[in-house]
């Protein structure tokens, strides 16, 4: 990891038999993604604080400087103020990467967004599959929208490859997806808050999705006693992109 990061230069180690540049370096006026940050060593967050404090580094077992000039982006599916307090992750190193934190709720705490990541997914895959599936029968998208998907929109995407590649129609049925049916965990009390959030008032009609959307945001504040910052994160958008939509949609509150 230290290698691909920072690059090394030859004769640094076995195997080393020309200098490598690594992704800070190549990354020159772009950007760094570092995902699952939480699983990098302590020696390698040290290395990594370095860059951020004084951009710079040097490769591995190089002794030039090289200058960082990169935007670096970080992800992780850790609550990594709790590994600050046990010990696992510096909180030095944390409090220089945490500046503009953006919070992604899990897949079942915004259900609203399985249908367009399945019309998505399904488009990439049969690009990739040369596939014509053209989406997923009733029945089936009602799992989904129950299920309460602890491995998120990669078990999502999963489970539709896998679909995809046995599947003998072009619309996918409870058939093609044997692993949820063997695994199916049903969130409770959900499926009558989607249909709530989604049939319309007369029969026939399909709401948009700022009536969804809408719908949705009243339902969060009438059923819960979460404030502004709360609802926020559960709808994972900003407090401003919040308030815009309160405005648009002319809904009071006041809970801060």
């Amino acid at each position: 990891m230290e290698s691909e990061l920072f690059g090394h230069e030859k004769g640094s180690f076995t195997g080393a038999v020309a200098r490598k540049l690594g992704k800070f370096e190549l990354a020159r006026f772009g950007s760094v993604f570092l995902d699952e940050i939480s699983e990098m060593s302590v020696n390698l967050q040290a290395k990594l604080l370095r860059v951020l404090q004084e951009m710079e580094f040097e490769r591995v077992g190089g002794k030039d400087r090289v200058k960082v000039n990169a935007r670096i982006m970080a992800a992780t599916n850790k609550d990594l103020r709790a590994m600050v307090k046990e010990g696992k992750f510096r909180d030095d190193l944390f409090y220089r990467l945490n500046i503009v934190s953006i919070h992604l709720p899990p897949l079942r705490s915004r259900r609203q967004d399985i249908p367009p990541l399945i019309d998505y997914l399904l488009s990439k895959i049969n690009l990739d599959l040369h596939k014509k599936i053209i989406g997923v029968s009733g029945e089936m998208m009602e799992k989904f929208m129950t299920y309460s998907w602890p491995g998120n929109v990669r078990e999502l995407e999963n489970l539709l490859v896998r679909a995809c590649v046995i599947a003998k129609g072009q619309v996918l049925g409870v058939g093609d997806f044997p692993e949820l049916g063997k695994d199916y965990e049903a969130l409770p009390d959900k499926k009558d808050t989607t249909e709530e959030v989604f049939t319309p008032e007369e029969p026939g009609k399909f709401l948009t999705l700022d009536q969804v959307e809408e719908r949705y945001i009243r339902k969060i504040i009438k059923e819960t006693n979460k404030n502004k910052g709360e609802i926020c994160e559960t709808l994972g958008i900003s407090r401003p992109t919040f308030e815009r939509k309160l405005e648009k949609y002319g809904i009071t509150f006041e809970r801060d």
